[in-house]
């Protein structure tokens, strides 16, 4: 069993059957401004699954709040949020953006299915151009 602290996130909004945002990517590591690892929503619950312990950590309250599995009640897919004894501080979806260079390899149908669009202004640039491998 491995502990990994959540320090930034990535969303996505899902389409159907009404808007809504979800997490559909975290970076992990010791320092909330650096993120040493990135998972997908993918990878974050088969890590869970095998037994390891996904956790945020407030900055100024420095309290811990695990992470759980949810099924979302609009759209029915597992998702993952900070468990009810949170902090605003320390709450999954308070944590800051995850800022990485382009993303050609993060597949958003994996996450929330074709109806998932990214909330950034690359996604816009990529969805309109085919996918590069830099």
């Amino acid at each position: 069993m491995a502990y990994w602290r959540i320090v930034c996130t990535k969303r996505a909004t899902v389409l159907h059957p009404t808007p809504h945002p979800h997490i559909v990517g975290v970076g992990t590591g010791d320092r909330p401004d650096w993120a040493d690892m990135r998972w997908s929503l993918n990878d974050v619950l088969a890590a869970m699954e095998e037994g390891d312990v996904f956790y945020t950590q407030g900055a100024t309250s420095e309290h811990i709040a695990e992470v759980e599995r949810y099924v979302c009640s609009m759209c029915g897919r597992v998702h993952i949020r900070s468990a009810e004894d949170k902090d605003d501080d320390n709450d999954l979806e308070n944590l800051r953006e995850c800022v990485y260079g382009p993303d050609p390899l993060l597949d958003l149908s994996d996450h929330c299915g074709p109806v998932c669009i990214r909330l950034a202004p690359l996604a816009l640039k990529l969805l309109t151009f085919p996918r590069i491998t830099i």
